[in-house]
């Protein structure tokens, strides 16, 4: 959540950034732009009432090849309807020969002189650029200065003009400019204060977005801070052999990993906490069988000191016998010599004699064999 949050609170100041560099870069090109929409419109205007006036030619002149009027006459018709046409406010139309003659110009006394060489307020010569480009196929555009009726400082302008090839005329119109300036810049003027309210409102959004996205944030680092040490003090229960402490709330019924690191904390607790039980009961068991195994060696202890003390005894038997047979073989080899001496001394009775001394012999081994 943490990292939603952020990546939340990144995504956000980047958009933020990226919204205010855009809408700086529109307003540094919005005057260009602005400036360029409205020349072009100017442009389209003057080059369309010009071939409205052509074509208005056009129909004097057809009335002319149908026999209606002379070429002169013609002339004077198209001059006089060029003279009156207007459009806008205060938009005129002027005519001059290939030559250079002025045969249009409100009626001034400037029509039927020779103004080729006329030139504006920075030496420019526009007459003869506005001619030169009206001959052009699709005529052209010629930007110049020229004063305002009733001053004498100049203003920019900006005329178009196109040839009349059946009078070998070049009429034309154009119109001061400057309304371009002050209207960019009051569209200009206009667009700042849009982009500032549109600024103030991104960065208001913006500091409010952050401002909650942090609340949030701190918000939920207090409450994982705040779940860990829940975590860490039912550990501790556990640790020391305390399962009597049921899983705290705080982790019971929560949906996140802490959610389930209780779940696993508990079943731990529950399966640690039942091999402790059977390790009980089999130490019981074990301790039965240890107290047997102790009352059985005892009697067996009992039992070896009996069987000591009877080889004991046995073994004392056996050295007295053992010394009752030495004594007795002793006695019999004593016998076995008075035997023989009497037997010696009973050599002599013949027969008789022989007979005593083998039953004499035959009696000590019996009783060598006894013993």
């Amino acid at each position: 959540m943490i990292i939603l949050a952020l990546i939340t609170l990144i995504g956000t100041l980047a958009i933020g950034i990226l919204s205010v560099n855009r809408i700086l870069i529109m307003e540094r090109g919005s005057e260009s732009v602005l400036r360029a929409s409205i020349e072009e419109d100017y442009d389209e205007n003057i080059k369309n009432q010009v071939d409205n006036a052509i074509s208005m030619l056009d129909a004097v002149y057809v009335g002319y090849e149908n026999g209606d009027y002379s070429y002169e006459e013609a002339e004077t018709r198209g001059a006089d309807l060029l003279r009156e046409l207007r459009y806008g406010n205060g938009g005129y139309f002027w005519a001059d020969t290939y030559d250079g003659e002025n045969v249009v110009l409100l009626g001034s006394a400037t029509e039927g002189t020779k103004r080729m060489e006329t030139k504006d307020a920075d030496g420019y010569q526009m007459v003869k650029e506005i001619i030169r480009v009206g001959q052009e196929p699709d005529g052209g555009y010629t930007d110049y200065v020229f004063p305002k009726e009733g001053e004498t400082e100049s203003s920019p302008k900006r005329s178009y003009s196109r040839a009349f090839e059946p009078f070998g005329w070049v009429v034309g119109t154009g119109n001061y400019i400057d309304y371009i300036d002050e209207t960019v810049e009051k569209e200009t003027q206009a667009m700042r204060e849009n982009v500032k309210t549109a600024l103030i409102a991104i960065i208001g959004t913006g500091s409010l977005l952050i401002v909650i996205v942090m609340a949030v944030c701190l918000y939920m680092a207090f409450s994982l801070s705040k779940s860990f040490q829940v975590a860490l003090t039912y550990i501790g229960y556990i640790t020391k052999g305390d399962f009597s402490q049921p899983l705290p709330v705080q982790l019971e019924n929560r949906r996140d990993d802490f959610g389930i690191l209780g779940e696993r904390l508990e079943n731990m607790k529950c399966q640690i906490r039942d091999l402790i039980r059977e390790v009980k009961n089999e130490s019981y068991v074990i301790g039965e069988v240890v107290d047997t195994v102790k009352t059985n060696v005892i009697t067996l202890n009992g039992n070896i000191e009996d069987v000591s003390a009877t080889t004991e005894e046995l073994a004392a038997s056996m050295e007295e016998t053992a010394a009752s047979s030495d004594t007795i073989k002793s006695m019999s080899l004593e016998i076995e010599e008075a035997a023989k001496k009497y037997c010696k001394s009973f050599a002599g009775w013949g027969t008789a004699g022989s007979r005593y001394t083998r039953a004499g012999i035959k009696g000590t081994e019996r009783y060598q064999r006894t013993a």
